[in-house]
């Protein structure tokens, strides 16, 4: 691929992926094309066990639209979303947690994490309970 065709990146999930002029989209082979080691479909995450961990990296706050649990209506939930690594690949995860959220979407993009679920804890200002979190700042070493 010439560098005219693929000098252009843009930003998705924190990466930085090449987009093609589509004028000298005649010129590329995409069949020859290399695929990136990582899905851009962010499964939802919901952790089953307390205790259960990720590592992974903070890529970005942004509204998802998704049915309501009890009114069954669409509505838009603020979602954090992170790559984490998985079977050698890298996955696009997200969840809704507004306690996850609130922790996280001041963060820089790119922000290597230790999440942690801690279980359910019954909120102060009515009866329902909502998921705790841990949610520490890794240090890359090397």
């Amino acid at each position: 691929m010439s560098k005219e065709i693929a000098k252009k990146s843009e930003n998705n999930n924190g990466l930085e992926i090449k987009t093609i002029n589509m004028s000298e989209l005649s010129s590329v082979n995409l069949d020859s094309a290399s695929v990136m080691p990582i899905d851009l479909m962010a499964d939802y995450w919901t952790p089953e066990q307390i205790g259960e961990s990720k590592r992974c990296i903070f890529t970005k706050v942004e509204n998802v639209s998704t049915i309501d649990q009890q009114s069954g209506e669409l509505i838009e939930l603020e979602c954090a979303f992170f790559v984490t690594p998985v079977d050698g690949k890298l996955q696009s995860i997200r969840n809704g947690s507004k306690k996850l959220v609130s922790a996280v979407q001041n963060l820089p993009s790119n922000t290597p994490l230790l999440i942690t679920y801690k279980g359910k804890v019954k909120n102060k200002s009515n009866g329902f309970k909502s998921d705790n979190w841990s949610v520490q700042p890794l240090i890359i070493n090397g």
